[in-house]
């Protein structure tokens, strides 16, 4: 069986079918998710603006230790932890929402549809 692809927006408006929305526990996962996506963009930006992604220590002594440079170890936990909030939040709409009364067969169709688009 296929496997829905779930998206922000998707999430928001299933949200709003299951009378989610308005709940504070939602609401905030939902700006924490927002301010997740500014940083994770804001790092992918300046990642694409560097020259080289690898730094130079010197030490004490004079020796070099090359490394990556910070920000390409951050970005795979920022966008974990986006990850995690958007799962949070379909727990929340899960477990906390009210489903909505599908009417037939033709509209459940539709709606389908409609989810891809």
């Amino acid at each position: 069986m296929a496997r829905k692809k779930i998206t922000y927006a998707g999430l928001i408006k299933m949200a709003k079918e299951y009378q989610v929305d308005k709940n504070l526990l939602f609401q905030s996962a939902a700006k924490t998710y927002a301010i997740q996506m500014q940083t994770i963009e804001k790092i992918q930006e300046q990642i694409a603006d560097m020259d080289d992604l690898q730094t130079a220590k010197t030490y004490v002594k004079g020796r070099e230790n090359v490394s990556v440079s910070d920000l390409v170890k951050e970005l795979p936990k920022q966008c974990d932890s986006a990850n995690k909030t958007l799962d949070k939040m379909l727990d929340i709409i899960d477990k906390l929402g009210t489903k909505p009364q599908v009417k037939g067969k033709l509209e459940r169709f539709l709606l389908d549809d409609n989810a891809d688009a």
